[in-house]
């Protein structure tokens, strides 16, 4: 995820906001500091060259999403393998997904970091996971499926 670019994760349905603060469109989201976005800005906006808004992101969203970026030094080998991953809090909310698994669901990264999982992909196995505390396994998951009966 290193490579990750502000404008990958930024709405780009949402561009005349106040009180963004705007970046440059290519500018690495490892290169942003929590530290660096004022406590007054609610947004934060990625601009192109001619400083046209291509997007905005909210303070808060994005201050989870560099807060757990930080934190994953295992993402550039996540980012390679052909299975997907996804690392989700406590609460399900996502601060992690590898390129496969925006692949296989067809949703790109920014629509997905900083969201909840609920919302992403609700019924999915890991909610149960986060809700009882207990692990599903593979033959788990083919010993309750109907169609095997």
């Amino acid at each position: 995820m290193p490579s990750m670019k502000i404008n990958d994760i930024v709405n780009p349905n949402i561009t005349n906001l106040a009180q963004v603060l705007l970046v440059n469109e290519s500018m690495n989201l490892s290169d942003l500091n929590p530290e660096d976005i004022p406590d007054d800005v609610q947004a934060v906006g990625a601009v192109d060259a001619d400083g046209k808004c291509k997007g905005t992101i909210s303070a808060k969203r994005l201050h989870f999403v560099l807060g757990t970026i930080k934190k994953m030094k295992l993402a550039p080998i996540l980012d390679e393998l052909e299975e997907a991953v996804v690392d989700v809090d406590m609460d399900g909310m996502n601060f992690y997904a590898n390129p496969a698994y925006t692949r296989i669901l067809g949703v790109p990264v920014g629509k997905i970091l900083g969201k909840n999982l609920h919302i992403i992909e609700n019924g999915a196995n890991l909610l149960e996971v986060l809700r009882t505390g207990t692990p599903i396994t593979r033959e788990r998951q083919l010993s309750e499926n109907t169609i095997f009966h």
